[in-house]
């Protein structure tokens, strides 16, 4: 609404200046509050025009390609069918760019216009952007609806509210081709997740859901952040406790980044607990200190969880899914390809699916890895880990 009104403007640069919806010099100047003006009505936004982009170019992103459960990644369009979030988790800025008020396009626009984007690009997948996809669960079934009418599989790359994903929903997604789910566990301390996050999500509902995905066959894909303001290395003990008794695939440990509106980058800013530059965080570079912890400690900690929850406790290997956990290890090695644990790991895979011809040029391989690397040498002894046993 703000381009179009812009657009619109006789003088832009009077427009601009007096308008809320925009930050000018003059604005900031004058002591401007900044506010949105939304479009309550989405189905006023005018249906989407794939030509403005070269598709092929488009279907080239990482990200997507990222995700091994998606078969064909180079056919599908992105979709994001409803904006807002009514929740106030204090490491989330979303609101700031949609606003807390919930609004959606209607069941009938999307039909129309997923049915319209199918006719004349032929997708095989339908990628769902919305940031808060569960907001209505009669809503999104009649999405997952469609999409089925249409013979889309329906892919996740934000993370799923896990109180909405009860057995229904979740049997809903998996007839409309899901097997793969970003769950938005963020923490394993019912503390952190009350008090500091403000998180409204019990433990238990974690449990159920990863059971229940893996009864499905729905691959797990859990979402960790350690190292909030107001969090204790204690607490970050009773989160990778609670890991340990979920089974999930994987689990992505980040690392708590401020985020620019985010009330836990107020609060860190106003406490001064920044420490380093922001733009460099990305969520595996801690930038916050606290009382209770130093940046140092929450990335050591970070990565010390990251080895043993995906590959000392690799959950595929358990339940003897070893093509699968053997595929996941060798992706870690085409993005790292001096990473000791992961070569550990692909040879214990290969052994246990009974391809020891190939394992053994492996562990010469592995053994120079670690006689390189002052970190691994030290981390396989303190784990007892021998490259002649695995």
């Amino acid at each position: 609404m703000p381009l179009s009104e812009l657009m619109a403007a006789e003088n832009k640069q009077d427009y601009c200046n007096a308008s809320a919806q925009w930050v000018t010099r003059e604005s900031v100047k004058a002591g401007a509050l900044y506010q949105h003006n939304f479009i309550s009505n989405l189905d006023e936004i005018p249906d989407l025009d794939y030509d403005c982009i070269d598709l092929e170019a488009y279907h080239l992103n990482p990200t997507i390609k990222a995700y091994t459960s998606i078969g064909d990644r180079t056919n599908y369009i992105t979709y994001m069918g409803s904006r807002g979030c009514p929740f106030h988790c204090t490491f989330c800025a979303a609101h700031t760019v949609h606003g807390r008020k919930m609004r959606s396009f209607s069941i009938e626009r999307i039909e129309r216009e997923l049915f319209d984007l199918c006719e004349r690009y032929s997708p095989n997948t339908l990628v769902i952007e919305d940031d808060m996809f569960l907001w209505d669960k009669d809503w999104a079934k009649s999405v997952l609806k469609i999409a089925q009418k249409l013979n889309l599989v329906c892919f996740f790359p934000n993370a799923l509210a896990l109180y909405a994903l009860d057995r229904p929903m979740l049997e809903e997604l998996y007839r409309t081709g899901v097997r793969q789910l970003t769950l938005a566990v963020e923490s394993g301390s019912a503390r952190v997740l009350k008090e500091v996050m403000k998180k409204p999500l019990k433990l238990s509902i974690t449990n159920r859901v990863v059971e229940d995905c893996r009864d499905l066959g729905i691959y797990t894909d859990c979402n960790i952040i350690i190292g909030m303001p107001g969090e204790t290395l204690r607490d970050i003990d009773d989160t990778r406790e609670f890991l340990r008794s979920l089974d999930a695939n994987w689990y992505r440990i980040n690392v708590a980044t401020p985020l620019a509106g985010s009330e836990m980058y107020i609060n860190a800013v106003k406490n001064g607990q920044i420490k380093g530059d922001i733009r460099m965080a990305g969520y595996k570079k801690c930038v916050v200190e606290t009382k209770d912890f130093t940046p140092a400690q929450i990335e050591a900690v970070a990565y010390d969880i990251n080895l043993e929850m995906n590959f000392l406790r690799n959950s595929d290997l358990k339940y003897g899914n070893y093509e699968r956990a053997l595929e996941t290890f060798s992706n870690v090695l085409l993005l790292r390809n001096d990473h000791a644990l992961a070569m550990y790991k692909v040879i214990e895979c290969k052994n246990l699916m009974g391809k020891f011809d190939e394992s053994e040029a492996l562990a010469r391989r592995l053994d120079e890895m670690i006689q390189a690397s002052p970190f691994w040498t030290r981390y396989f002894q303190e784990h007892g880990l021998e490259v002649a046993s695995c």
